[in-house]
């Protein structure tokens, strides 16, 4: 069954999910299957590499990232290459937003 739009977003609301404002299907069906409600962390890269390499050359050691509360994120802070500031319910001003990338979990 094909979900419309207005579903979606209506999932999403009750879940505690922000709805970006012009939201395709696509993106709403993403943030319903990677996202969990509750508040996102806010990341930071270790100083010193540690973990994975090719991550931590991805993530930009003088910035400070706000990933949606999900098991992308948690798999990440287990990489030990980031470490949690904290958790909010939207990303600050000052963080670069990193969704749950498109592919994630296909490899498995």
């Amino acid at each position: 069954m094909k979900r419309t739009k207005a579903s979606l977003t209506s999932e999403l609301r009750k879940a505690g999910i922000p709805i970006p404002k012009d939201a395709s299907i696509n993106d709403l069906e993403h943030r319903k299957k990677h996202w969990i409600p509750g508040d996102g962390f806010i990341l930071r890269r270790f100083r010193a590499t540690r973990g994975d390499r090719e991550a931590a050359a991805i993530l930009d050691k003088s910035k400070t990232y706000w990933v949606p509360n999900s098991d992308f994120a948690k798999n990440l802070l287990k990489t030990g290459i980031v470490f949690s500031l904290g958790r909010t319910p939207k990303p600050p001003t000052d963080a670069v937003f990193m969704d749950v990338p498109n592919d994630y979990g296909e490899e498995e």
